[in-house]
């Protein structure tokens, strides 16, 4: 079916075939967005790890990284950098907190 810009012009009978294929472009576009996130993140993963330097559980540790399934940062950082992918339905975000501590002068 070529490009359909308005559902008007499209015949009823190809509405829900426009729709599942609109619906499908808009899927592969996040993954393939999730996709390039995951690759630059897994370039650099190793700087992920030092911003996550210790496990948010007592369970786990670098050697057993038992709580990769989202609970703990540091586990599922390690088993990516082992496995070298993670299931996109994981989305990897960083926030940067700054707070003036003191004055050096």
């Amino acid at each position: 079916m070529a490009d359909v810009t308005h559902l008007e012009d499209v015949a009823t009978s190809n509405l829900v075939q426009e729709l599942e294929r609109r619906k499908k472009a808009v899927r592969d576009s996040v993954v393939a967005k999730r996709r390039a996130e995951q690759a630059v993140a897994l370039e650099n993963i190793d700087a992920l790890l030092q911003l996550v330097p210790e496990h948010s559980r007592t369970s786990c540790s670098d050697d057993k990284p038992s709580n990769h399934n989202g609970r703990c940062k540091r586990c599922f950082l390690l088993v990516a950098k082992d496995s070298g992918w993670w299931d996109l339905d994981f989305k990897l975000e960083i926030d940067i907190y700054l707070e003036a501590v003191s004055s050096l002068t």
